[in-house]
């Protein structure tokens, strides 16, 4: 089991490793900046079971799109399913690309949706990741369960810590950590010898885990199952 760091806790235990480096203010930016960085390496690098969550959606004909949570960043499958309580079958929503939508949404007569896709849509006065369903439905329809994975929470290095990662991946955000910290500061060679052990323990733990994984990766950790026309 790893031990668990907050932000500012990750920041001084690497000046510490280094010597106890005197930084510039410009430098404990940079630092800062890429320990934050290295978070979101380790949380996209793979389809980690542990940033699998659930959640229930409905959509309504006067709102035929879903609004994402704000830790949404990909769909864990291409399909998502629904079990009718009138017929007891079992119905799909299957991902589609911007032409299947539009064709669907705007040829097709109102009914059951058939397609979803993941986009952006102004929800007030901001933009959020909605799930827009085709054709427009003609009732409110319920999906309860669906898969999705979390985006990386926000470092702070005052308070905070990264609390949905097991703690024992906090020895990786360690080391790739100081890989960054070596860069900043001009120890080039360090920085290759921190890397490569980032690498190899990043190999290693996602050996140990790829039994619990869906049936292959995502397409990116930009563009998941799913979610083909979403674009950030």
């Amino acid at each position: 089991m790893g031990h668990t760091y907050t932000g500012g806790e990750l920041y001084a235990q690497v000046l510490s490793e280094m010597g106890g480096a005197q930084v510039t203010g410009g430098q404990r930016t940079a630092i800062q900046n890429r320990i934050a960085d290295a978070l979101v390496d380790i949380w996209e690098s793979r389809p980690w079971t542990w940033r699998q969550r659930r959640m229930d959606i409905t959509v309504s004909p006067s709102t035929p799109y879903y609004e994402l949570p704000s830790n949404y960043d990909g769909m864990t499958l291409s399909c998502i399913y629904r079990r009718d309580t009138d017929d007891g079958e079992e119905h799909v929503l299957r991902a589609a690309t911007d032409l299947e939508f539009e064709r669907a949404l705007y040829d097709d007569e109102d009914g059951e949706p058939r397609f979803f896709r993941i986009a952006r849509r102004a929800v007030g006065a901001t933009y959020k990741a909605v799930l827009e369903v085709a054709p427009t439905p003609d009732a409110a329809y319920a999906y309860a369960g669906v898969g999705y994975y979390t985006s990386a929470p926000a470092v702070s290095f005052t308070s905070g810590t990264a609390t949905d990662m097991p703690s024992e991946f906090h020895d990786l955000w360690h080391e790739a950590a100081l890989s960054e910290a070596a860069v900043v500061l001009g120890l080039a060679e360090r920085a290759d010898v921190y890397r490569s052990r980032y690498l190899d323990k990043l190999k290693r733990a996602s050996g140990q885990r790829d039994d619990d994984f869906p049936k292959g990766p995502p397409r990116s950790p930009r563009d998941p199952y799913g979610d083909l026309s979403y674009h950030r």
